[in-house]
């Protein structure tokens, strides 16, 4: 069958018109590239599409080929006679070359800071970009040599600790030897010989030679006593010796020996003449001998915490997390333990939110029909953690919508800080998520058999026409018609990654919107194993064994139970958004001391090669602005002016808390009931999820939907999304007013009724009442009034 001949005219659909406007545009930019390599032809080609955009190519430079354009017609007219051939090209040659010298001569003076004086204002930020690439090139290359060298540390490290082991276990060897040697000979000495006594010793002359232990209660015994002191500075000699170590791995400095051989010999012959002396003792074998020795290791810095001390100080961005810090608040503090609650403002603190006139409309939208036939597939690869995968799914649903293609279910990537493995299924239901997106989406499980190549691996090991991984942050509805679908028509699929905050939340049809709802609030349902455990955790704070914890103050009975009732079966959920990457990224101060604060320096500059904003600042100038995340006690203090007492039930999702139980003890003082996941679920019921942060978080989201009321400590991609869900079911959310927060804790004057008033007047309007998005705004925190509609 002979092929039929197009009809060259104007094509009237506006979708059709573009897909053929992109593959003809290549299809020409592709024979003008073939003609100048086959032919060393110069080529130049502009064209100019009916939205008025230009598109370009050239094979050398534009304008340089204009400017050979320009001079032939001008001169065309003028020559006298034919010039020779290789004359003019030779000229044509060294009027280019001189002038590719002469651009890029001045190119590089503007980059050296010079011949600035005739450059407009775009051509600086072209400039300055220039330079910031060129400077974040060199600051990569300048970490990766940095973790270079700290991995050949670390290697170095290790051989050290290795070649320390294999001393060690000579030296035990030669130790038992002397021993037995020495034992023999006292067996044969007469039963009244005294064995030289430690006193009788040389002296040893060492910077920590004191012996004495403190241990409260005097050992009963001077040969126990006097064999505890040899143990004391044998484990004292072994400290110094971690340490010296610890020092050499850290900062790659070469110390002195602190213990001299001579020293050393001194010191196990000390050890052995104790032991012999203690009759007590004689009697164990060497095993006995050794488990008596862990023992007293283990009590060593119960009895002697003071000589670990130095070991923060030393490598503090080691130790410095579970340094307690003491309350940075000291007056506020006493204020909330010693506060009144008013009934009223307990019935109003508990109370749900009144109607405000907004009801979610997903449920009667119905949108266009499905067309009888997919252009093809659509693979989507979501890096982040679960609430960024969350937004990203209904993105790459919208999009399949926008191009009429079948949506493969997302791939999660492994998460780089968590290292979570967990996929698509391990989290949502999957069969509840096709059926509702059925007369919206087609959705598949997986690829057909003829595409079973397309897969991540086959995206890392080369470039691929397939994958599409240029797509701009919040890109228009247009760009995926323009980019995306001709590769979908050329090769029947395509692969977007990264796709994270990838489509854009203005200039985007309704429908689509109410799309991206629907998938938010209806199709994303978890597993059932996870909704299990999140209504066991819910079931358990909403049902507490006893509740015998009661208010601190001395207020009558009657009043007393008026405050538990209104407060009775109901929690709140405290997202505590306060880990290790959110205190370094801040820069602020959180009471630490110069450990914690060179601690997170030094984290700050590996993470993030310095390139952090809010290292400029002060704390003061950022906690004014509203910058700083609330550690647990400022968090706390927050709870306690708002109304809550110290009988509320507090259930804290976070994944990981910067300090541990350090931080979290002054906000447990406030509040001591205070649950998490292990608090309220047994081991076996937490070995589905556990070490797997998508679904710790999942079950954290799900409780937090349960929960009467919901408060989150700093912005974030969970708050976000929970502030969203909540707006949507009209459910209390307590949204913290950093930047009033921020200047009250900072005013170390303010006592606790003034404290009380501000914040109580600052969250006023900060309790779940709705709020209308704005230009570029996300509709995954605003709802209003893409998701929800005016209630008649």
């Amino acid at each position: 069958m002979a092929r039929e001949k197009i009809r060259i005219k104007k094509i009237d659909n506006l979708t059709a018109r573009q897909v053929t406007f992109s593959k003809r545009r290549r299809g020409i930019i592709k024979k003008a590239n073939e003609l100048s390599i086959l032919c060393d032809a110069d080529v130049a080609l502009i064209i100019f599409s009916a939205t008025g955009k230009l598109f370009e190519f050239s094979s050398s430079s534009m304008r340089d080929i204009l400017g050979r354009y320009n001079l032939h017609a001008s001169n065309i007219n003028k020559m006298m006679g034919p010039p020779s051939p290789y004359h003019q090209l030779d000229n044509c040659n060294l009027s280019r070359l001189s002038k590719e010298v002469e651009d890029k001569t001045k190119q590089l003076r503007q980059m050296r800071g010079g011949d600035l004086e005739g450059l407009n204002l775009e051509e600086l930020q072209r400039l300055e970009k220039s330079l910031e690439s060129g400077l974040s090139r060199v600051s990569e290359k300048k970490g990766e040599c940095v973790m270079s060298q700290i991995s050949s540390l670390e290697k170095r490290g290790s051989e050290l600790v290795d070649e320390n082991r294999r001393l060690r276990e000579q030296l035990v060897t030669l130790e038992m030897a002397k021993t037995m040697a020495l034992k023999e000979a006292v067996e044969t000495e007469s039963a009244t010989t005294n064995v030289s006594s430690y006193d009788s010793a040389a002296p040893i002359e060492d910077d920590f030679s004191d012996t004495s232990l403190k241990l409260g209660k005097r050992l009963k015994t001077p040969e126990i006593e006097h064999t505890c002191v040899c143990v004391y500075l044998h484990l004292r000699f072994a400290y110094k010796y971690q340490l010296l170590c610890l020092h050499t791995l850290r900062f790659g400095s070469i110390f002195p020996p602190i213990l001299s051989p001579e020293f050393r010999i001194k010191l196990l012959d000390v050890i052995v003449e104790s032991i012999l002396q203690m009759k007590q003792l004689q009697s164990l074998n060497h095993s006995q001998r050794i488990a008596l020795a862990g023992v007293l290791a283990l009590l060593f810095p119960i009895f002697s915490p003071n000589l670990f001390r130095p070991l923060g100080r030393a490598s503090p961005s080691l130790f410095s997390e579970w340094n307690a810090p003491r309350p940075r608040h000291l007056r506020l503090l006493e204020g909330a333990l010693h506060r009144q609650i008013s009934i009223r403002q307990q019935v109003e603190l508990w109370s749900p939110l009144p109607d405000q006139s907004w009801k979610p409309c997903t449920q009667s939208f119905t949108g266009s029909p499905l067309p009888e036939k997919s252009q093809g597939f659509l693979q989507v690869f979501l890096d982040g953690g679960l609430n960024q995968q969350r937004m990203g799914i209904c993105d790459a649903v919208a999009v399949a919508k926008i191009l009429n293609v079948t949506l493969v279910i997302p791939r999660l990537e492994v998460n780089p800080v968590w290292q979570d493995s967990s996929s698509f299924a391990d989290i949502f239901d999957v069969d509840h998520f096709i059926t509702v997106l059925k007369d919206e989406v087609r959705i598949v499980r997986e690829l057909p058999t003829q595409y079973a190549w397309s897969t991540r691996d086959y995206y890392a090991t080369g470039i691929r026409a397939t994958r599409i991984k240029t797509a701009p942050t919040h890109a228009s509805a247009e760009w995926y018609v323009e980019n995306v679908l001709p590769v979908i028509q050329s090769y029947g699929i395509a692969a977007v990654a990264p796709f994270s905050h990838r489509l854009a939340f203005d200039n985007v049809p309704e429908s689509i919107q109410r799309l991206r709802c629907k998938v938010n609030f209806e199709a994303l349902n978890f597993v059932p194993r996870i909704r299990e455990l999140g209504d066991a955790v819910v079931h358990r704070l909403r049902n507490p064994p006893s509740s015998s914890i009661t208010s601190g103050a001395t207020d009558p009975t009657e009043r007393v139970n008026t405050i538990a009732k209104s407060g009775a079966g109901k929690f709140v959920v405290l997202h505590l958004r306060f880990d290790k990457d959110m205190a370094a990224h801040s820069g602020c101060d959180f009471g630490g001391g110069k450990a914690e604060k060179l601690a997170l320096a030094k984290y700050r500059q590996v993470i993030w090669q310095g390139r952090v904003l809010n290292s400029q600042f002060t704390d003061e100038e950022l906690r004014n602005k509203g910058r700083c995340p609330l550690t647990p006690e400022e968090i706390g203090l927050l709870l306690s002016a708002l109304g809550f007492t110290n009988n509320t039930r507090l259930y804290l999702a976070s994944h990981q808390v910067y300090g541990g139980e350090a931080r979290i003890s002054t906000l447990r003082k406030l509040f001591p009931v205070l649950e998490n996941k292990k608090s309220l679920a047994s081991a076996e019921e937490l070995a589905e999820v556990e070490g797997k942060a998508s679904l710790m978080a999942a079950v954290d989201y799900y409780v937090s939907m349960k929960s009467d009321i919901f408060i989150s400590a700093s912005p974030g991609n969970m708050h976000n999304a929970l502030l969203a869900h909540r707006a949507y079911l009209n459910l209390k959310t307590i949204n913290p007013n950093m930047i009033l927060l921020g200047q009250v804790l900072v005013n170390k004057s303010l006592g606790w009724s003034e404290f009380e008033g501000a914040v109580v007047n600052g969250h006023k309007n900060r309790q779940g009442q709705l709020r209308l998005r704005k230009q570029k705004q996300s509709i995954y925190t605003y709802p209003a009034p893409d998701c929800m509609c005016k209630a008649a």
